[in-house]
């Protein structure tokens, strides 16, 4: 018997699909794009790198071109102190002359200047003979003040130095400091009086304690008015001016007027020169005081005047006293002696017959 065919035992048909070959450009070019993206994430990457520094660099030369060129004028204003000694006319002793010098080497000039010696350590004595308020330096110009015999009032004040304050054209203050540097202190606040001074400090400023310093001539003026005496007593011998005819004509009703001005005044830490031979102390309102606060150097008081002059080998004399409003003799209405105001007479501090007031 024949067995069916569909049962025969025929051996499975085996069908193989061989793999779609890749060409090898595919592969090649495959590889080839993640380079390329790579690379382009790279350079964007640093390009962005090298932008963000490119623009940082840009910003602080055009920053430091902007503070150049706020300082490009202040930085040729300058102020400093000049020495110079000679012998007197009969050759026993040397003389020192000290002058103080602002200068603006600028193209335009500065305003609202204002100044202060400094001597032994960097003790501030005050603006001495140079203003309160110089209100403009003009461009190319060297202004001096003679310093000779404010000086005479301090001690240690070998190599003198100067701090000048200032505004430039555009209103931006400025401050050159006694050891040259220059600082923008736009917006600082200036006091009259200092209010963290120390005993040292406080002496270091009101000066030596003879008749070559006003302000101990001054307050040893007040002191004697204070505890009552009049002008025509013999204590002020040596404290008032001879010259002046407001000491002879009323010294009682004078006497009694200054010391009721006196109650509520107080002293000013430095003396102002408005000439070499002049002196002036400020007695403003006790309450003004450090409260006196305002932004910039100019401060208004309400204040009397005590007005000394500089007799030759006497040191310093009250010549006049004025009251807060009524004006203040200028130099030019002052009598001197012959010969007083002469090179010659700024006698050394050294010299015996200046005597303690």
């Amino acid at each position: 018997m024949m067995t069916p065919i569909w049962q025969s035992q025929v051996p499975p048909i085996q069908v193989t699909i061989p793999p779609t070959p890749v060409p090898w450009q595919t592969t090649v070019a495959a590889v080839g794009t993640i380079i390329t993206v790579t690379v382009a994430l790279y350079v964007a990457m640093r390009e962005s790198r090298g932008a963000k520094k490119a623009r940082a660099d840009a910003a602080t030369e055009r920053s430091n071109r902007e503070r150049e060129d706020r300082r490009r004028g202040a930085r040729l204003v300058a102020g400093w102190v000049e020495e110079e000694y000679f012998p007197s006319s009969d050759g026993s002793a040397y003389i020192r002359k000290a002058v103080a010098h602002i200068s603006n080497e600028g193209d335009q000039p500065v305003f609202q200047v204002a100044a202060a010696v400094h001597v032994g350590s960097g003790r501030s004595i005050g603006p001495l003979a140079i203003p309160q308020i110089i209100p403009v330096v003009p461009p190319r110009r060297d202004l001096r003040w003679d310093i000779t015999i404010p000086l005479l009032a301090h001690d240690d004040t070998e190599s003198p130095h100067l701090e000048v304050r200032f505004s430039d054209p555009n209103g931006n203050r400025w401050t050159r400091s006694p050891n040259g540097d220059l600082v923008e202190t736009t917006g600082e606040e200036a006091r009259l009086f200092g209010t963290d001074l120390s005993e040292a400090d406080i002496a270091g400023q009101v000066g030596r304690p003879d008749s070559l310093n006003p302000w101990m001539v001054a307050h040893a003026f007040v002191t004697l008015l204070q505890e009552g005496y009049d002008l025509d007593n013999d204590v002020f011998k040596d404290i008032l001016d001879p010259v002046v005819g407001q000491w002879r004509e009323s010294p009682r009703e004078t006497a009694t007027a200054i010391r009721d001005d006196l109650q509520n005044r107080g002293f000013t830490g430095f003396a102002r020169y408005p000439a070499p031979h002049v002196a002036r102390i400020i007695l403003p309102i006790q309450e003004q005081g450090n409260s006196q606060v305002v932004v910039g150097d100019v401060v208004a008081l309400d204040a009397s005047v005590i007005q000394l002059t500089y007799l030759r080998h006497q040191g310093w004399r009250v010549f006049s006293y004025h009251f807060s409003g009524a004006g203040v003799f200028p130099p030019d209405r002052i009598p001197f002696a012959p010969g007083s105001l002469h090179e010659d007479d700024r006698i050394p501090p050294y010299l015996p017959n200046v005597t303690q007031p």
